[in-house]
């Protein structure tokens, strides 16, 4: 291994190019289109976070899909109503909250995903609703 030539660290090796595009095309094949709204109207999200998109402000939900256990990430909320805990987003799919607000990982990693294909730069703490945020939200005071 070799050093930096200053304190004697070991400088990383560089990584084979080939290697790389390995490395992204694997993460990018990690996430998959989900079905039709028509196939899947309503989804069940549990350890489930809003996320706020930062160059529009739309509201977000992320989570754990339970029935396919899987992570997942809405397109914009339009509507919700906070007895039933149940939103509605742009695509017409409704998501119903089980549970309190957590942070499912996989969650994270596809909110992750869906921010950077956007241009986004991925997944950051301020982007999250905070639990003060996030309990207005399901009390049903909108901003």
């Amino acid at each position: 291994m070799e050093t930096d030539g200053k304190d004697g660290t070991h400088a990383a090796p560089a990584l084979d190019p080939t290697l790389a595009t390995a490395i992204r095309a694997a993460i990018e094949e990690s996430t998959w289109p989900v079905p039709p709204v028509s196939d899947e109207p309503c989804i069940r999200l549990r350890d489930w976070f809003i996320v706020r998109r930062p160059d529009t402000g739309a509201l977000h939900l992320a989570g754990r899909n339970i029935s396919e256990g899987e992570g997942r990430m809405s397109s914009a909320i339009t509507g919700f109503d906070p007895e039933s805990r149940r939103a509605v987003t742009a695509s017409g799919r409704v998501y119903v909250l089980v549970g309190p607000p957590g942070r499912d990982a996989d969650g994270v990693w596809v909110a992750d995903m869906w921010l950077r294909r956007r241009g986004l730069g991925g997944l950051k703490m301020e982007y999250v609703l905070t639990a003060a945020e996030t309990a207005t939200f399901v009390a049903g005071a909108r901003e």
